[in-house]
């Protein structure tokens, strides 16, 4: 492979999926195999299963972990975006800093959300067509999860930079803006796309709802749904306020204001702030995320 260059930090690997592995893509979230870390014209692979990164700006290396033994992988979340969930159930301790919850009677149950189906086909296309991504790195490098935090490209054999696939999810409506400062200069572009698709009521906006939804219309359950004995339809929350509206529906004693309020908004146009709670005040269209600080 031609080394290719880039300013910042960059991974470049394999998108591939056995038919047989239970392993799968879903409509933010692939896995990454073969992987090398590209920057400045170098390149490095892991050794005894990490990869470490040092970005700009920083000296201390952030270390990545591989999963899957004898197949390894790095899980990758898309950044800047957030589809419609696919499988999701509440943590009893939604924040790791606060205190635990008793679940709901009868609700300690896998939901969805309805049209999460195209975002995850069109995984599958770039899949088909592509076979390698490349990822910019984003600002904070990992989520909570362990997952890599990046913005992903389709791309070949060179590492070149070709669909910018998280654009293209937002853009055809597949999947909505869900921007966090660290997005940097990709902040401006995922919102417009996102403007635009809602504008035009592609895809997710189509049935687009912005006050959060009551719990029972909010989720379906993953397993009647797989089975078919419901069809998920109907109005659509963002991902971010419907894992709110689960957890408040299945903690006892969690309030949806206080789930809400585990990020601020930040109005990308003016800079105001606002308690998540309040997100409404802010334009979906503007929204900047930001995890609460008390």
């Amino acid at each position: 492979m031609k080394r290719a260059w880039f300013a910042t930090p960059h991974l470049w690997g394999r998108l591939e999926y056995e038919p047989d592995e239970l392993l799968r893509p879903d409509g933010d979230t692939v896995h990454l195999r073969d992987v090398v870390l590209l920057h400045g014209g170098r390149r490095w692979r892991s050794e005894k299963g990490v990869l470490e990164v040092t970005m700009p700006g920083h000296t201390r290396p952030r270390e990545l972990t591989f999963r899957g033994g004898e197949r390894p992988y790095l899980p990758i979340r898309l950044s800047g975006l957030d589809a419609p969930e696919a499988n999701y159930v509440a943590s009893v301790r939604p924040d790791p800093s606060g205190p635990t919850y008793r679940m709901r009677e009868g609700r300690h149950v896998q939901v969805c959300q309805p049209y999460h189906q195209p975002a995850f086909d069109y995984i599958r296309r770039v899949e088909a067509r592509s076979k390698y991504l490349l990822i910019e790195l984003d600002r904070d490098v990992t989520d909570r999860r362990g997952r890599v935090l990046g913005f992903v490209y389709a791309s070949d054999e060179r590492a070149s930079k070709n669909t910018f696939v998280t654009l293209e999810l937002v853009r055809r409506g597949l999947a909505f803006p869900y921007v966090f400062e660290s997005a940097g200069d990709h902040r401006v572009r995922l919102l417009a796309a996102g403007a635009s698709a809602r504008k035009e009521r592609r895809g997710v906006w189509a049935r687009y709802t912005d006050a959060p939804m009551s719990y029972r219309e909010a989720a379906w359950a993953v397993l009647a749904a797989r089975q078919g004995a419901v069809v998920p339809k109907g109005r659509l929350n963002h991902p971010m306020i419907f894992r709110r509206v689960v957890e408040a529906g299945q903690l006892h004693g969690f309030e949806l204001n206080r789930a809400l309020r585990k990020y601020d908004v930040i109005d990308n146009t003016t800079g105001d702030l606002f308690p998540g709670h309040r997100y409404e005040r802010v334009p979906v269209e503007r929204r900047v995320w930001a995890r609460h600080r008390a």
